[in-house]
C-alpha cells in the first residue's frame, strides 16, 4: 500500500479541486492522469470518501459529486455546540444535586397560617411585597402580620442558608 500512497494523495487532491456541484466518474479521474494512476486506487479512494459521507453517488450511472463542505462544517459545529451544552448541563445538575438541603431553600408563600416552625430563634430570608429581600433575619424580628396592601408585608420566606 505504501507504493500507492502518492497516487492516493494525487486522487484526493484532484477530487478536492472540484467544485461542489461538478459531477465526475472514475474514468474522468483516470483520464486526467493519462492512465498512470491505477484504476483500483481511484475506486478505493472514492469508496472511502463515499463511506465517510464526503461524496454522493448520483444515479446508478456511477457518477459522483462532492457534498457541500459548508453544510458538513455547520452540522459539525452544531454537534459540537450541543455536546458543549450537554456537558454544561451535566455540571449544573451535579452542582444542584450537591447542594445541602436544597428543598429547604425553596420559598414558602406566607399567609396568616404559615409562620416558620421551630420557634422564633430561627434565621430566615424574607421577601417583601415591595420586591425587597431581607436575608438572615431572626424570625422574631420579622413583622409576620398579614396586611395584603402594605409594601412591607412578607409574601414569602425560607430558612436562611
Amino acid at each position: 500500500m505504501g507504493e500507492y500512497r502518492n497516487d492516493i494523495h494525487r486522487v484526493l487532491d484532484w477530487i478536492n479541486t472540484l467544485d461542489d456541484h461538478q459531477i465526475f466518474d472514475c474514468f474522468s479521474i483516470w483520464n486526467s492522469f493519462c492512465g498512470v494512476v491505477c484504476y483500483e486506487v481511484i475506486d478505493a479512494v472514492i469508496a472511502k470518501k463515499l463511506q465517510k459521507g464526503e461524496l454522493i453517488r448520483s444515479k446508478p450511472a456511477g457518477t459522483f459529486y462532492k457534498k457541500r463542505v459548508k453544510v458538513m462544517e455547520m452540522h459539525r459545529d452544531i454537534k459540537n455546540q450541543l455536546l458543549d451544552i450537554e456537558i454544561l448541563l451535566k455540571k449544573i445538575y451535579e452542582k444542584v444535586d450537591a447542594l445541602p438541603e436544597k428543598k429547604q431553600r425553596l420559598w414558602i408563600q406566607h399567609n396568616s397560617q404559615t409562620v416558620p416552625p421551630g420557634g422564633m430563634l430561627l434565621f430566615v430570608d424574607v421577601m417583601l411585597a415591595s420586591g425587597e429581600v431581607l436575608l438572615n433575619m431572626r424570625a422574631d424580628h420579622v413583622a409576620w402580620k398579614y396586611y395584603p396592601d402594605d409594601p412591607t408585608n412578607v409574601i414569602a420566606w425560607r430558612k436562611a442558608g
